[in-house]
């Protein structure tokens, strides 16, 4: 640039001393791209967006929240996705259930219950039953204990032993 030449900022920019600062939510080297969820709003409001100058409008997502632009919410409570028993994925966030003796037997959407024949706080007791079906197929576990609750009602079938 020559000693009278002023470089010219994008939208999202001001020039200072010969070249741009870019306004939160844009970058580039002229400030001309607005990061991903749009300048006014970054990363959806969920996430950290690598702006300015130097940056490329990647999004930093909060725990919980997945996409490019932060914009999808895992399953399970807000900072804890999957109930921290799981692994929650894009573009919908969904989640992948851990299923192993280290860390327990998960299930469900949100993978907020034992898998099966497991039961107990952290889902790592295998219940008594046939192979890993609770109770034979015929009752379940209370979270406590491995003695089967046998079903008795209309939708599961009237079950004793």
């Amino acid at each position: 640039q020559g000693a009278g030449c002023r470089v010219v900022c994008g939208q999202g920019g001001t020039s200072v001393n010969h070249s741009c600062v870019c306004s939160p939510g844009w970058y580039g080297a002229n400030c001309t791209t607005q990061c991903n969820g749009g300048a006014s709003n970054p990363c959806s409001g969920h996430g950290v967006c690598n702006d300015g100058r130097l940056g490329d409008g990647t999004c930093q997502c909060s725990v919980g929240y997945v996409e490019v632009d932060c914009s999808v919410k895992c399953a399970g409570p807000v900072g804890n996705p999957c109930w921290g028993h799981g692994i929650c994925f894009a573009p919908n966030g969904s989640c992948s259930c851990f299923a192993n003796s280290t860390v327990g037997f998960w299930a469900g959407s949100d993978c907020s219950v034992c898998y099966g024949a497991y039961y107990g706080a952290s889902c790592t007791l295998l219940c008594n039953g046939v192979g890993n079906v609770s109770c034979g197929g015929h009752g379940r576990c209370p979270a406590t204990s491995s003695s089967c609750q046998c079903y008795s009602d209309s939708s599961f079938g009237f079950w004793s032993g």
